[in-house]
Parts: structure tokens; sequence; C-alpha cells
């Protein structure tokens, strides 16, 4: 799944193009606030099958499960974010199963942006993506295209399967900002499972993706 950095960067493009408000970007993010990993001592730890709509084994995110479920408040800019951040880690989890995972004897490899395959054995695939999204994120921390949190958000507490308190909203508005000002050098060349241009790729096809589907909610 991507990184906090890559959400919030689309969160904040999907914003500005739908005409939405800030709820829309705390709702993009709020599937990872009580999952105990990002924020530190949420008000409680929601298992992630929960939060974010899983299904199955190994879990896949349900999206059909959660428009169902708040098909009357799909409007909602919070709502519509929320949906955003399940299709975009959709949206990357596919993609990545797809292009660098390579499974023989069910046990899987990792292929890399050179064509390398190393075996889970060695490193796991998992942190290999995640490294890989943390340094693409920075890029786009860089590139000033993530938003900060400005205006007062009110409905931070519809969504049943992740029920904030105040205390935990405040935690990530500060969080989001936090980040959108952590300049720092971006290094492509660290990258090991994706290239740079592979990352635009998929970015602009997932804002494209979600686009479609929020403009005509």
């Amino acid at each position: 799944m991507p990184s906090w950095s890559i959400h919030l960067s689309l969160a904040s493009k999907l914003k500005n193009s739908l005409k939405l408000t800030d709820e829309f970007i705390i709702g993009n993010i709020m599937p990872d606030i009580l999952i105990g990993y990002l924020i530190k001592n949420p008000s409680q730890i929601i298992d992630k099958n929960i939060n974010h709509f899983q299904d199955g084994k190994p879990p896949i995110i349900n999206i059909d499960k959660f428009i169902k479920k708040y098909k009357k408040e799909l409007k909602k800019p919070i709502i519509k974010g929320y949906l955003a951040h399940l299709m975009t880690d959709k949206f990357y989890n596919e993609y990545t199963y797809k292009k660098h995972y390579l499974f023989t004897d069910g046990r899987p490899k990792v292929i890399l942006n050179d064509g390398t395959k190393i075996s889970a054995l060695i490193e796991k695939p998992w942190q290999i993506k995640q490294n890989d999204f943390e340094i693409y994120g920075q890029k786009l921390i860089n590139n000033n295209s993530i938003a900060r949190i400005k205006e007062k958000i009110k409905n931070y507490d519809i969504i049943k399967e992740c029920p904030l308190n105040e205390n935990d909203l405040n935690k990530t508005i500060t969080k989001i900002n936090k980040i959108s000002n952590n300049k720092k050098t971006y290094n492509k060349s660290k990258l090991r499972m994706f290239t740079e241009e592979e990352l635009n790729k998929i970015y602009e096809e997932c804002y494209q993706n979600i686009y479609n589907k929020l403009k005509n909610i």
C-alpha cells in the first residue's frame, strides 16, 4: 500500500480537481489512523481488515462493500476521501503483484527494476516496495503537492469502521501538516523495485481512475 505522502498528494490533487473541502483529505487518510502505526497511541486499534474493508485469504479490499454500506452518504467529502483511499490501495497493490511479484511453487520472488529476481526468503518484498514508495513520496513533498489542512473538520466520526475522537483528529492534522513541510533530498537512485518513470505512470493512472469514479458520484 502506498505511503502517506503518495496518498496525501493524490488526495490534494483530487480535492482541487473535484472542488472539495479538507474533509476529503482527512477521509482519504482515515483508514490508516487507527492501525497504530503512523499515528502513535490512537484512541483505539482497529483491525486493518475492518477499516480497509478487506475480505478473503489473502485479504483483498472490497470496494463494493464500502459503497454499499455508505451509498446514502457518498456525496460527503469525507466519505469520498475514504473511498479514494481504498481505491488507491487496491490500485497500487494490484499493479505491484501483477508487475513485480513472481510466484513459483507458492514461493514468491520480487522482480526489481533492473530485472533481478529476489527470493522472499532473502528479503521481504513488502519492505522493498514500501521503501520505494517512501522515496518517491519525497519527490511529491518537494514538489509542494501536499496541501496543509486549514479548515475545520466536522464529520470525523462518521465512519463506523474508523471511529475517531478529537484527539485522533488533531494528531492526524499535525502529522499531515508536518509531512507537507518535510523537504529533504530526493534520491531516485535508491529506488529498487520501481523506476521513477514507472511510479509517475502509476500515480497518474491511479489519479485518473479515482477521478473518473468520484466525478460521477
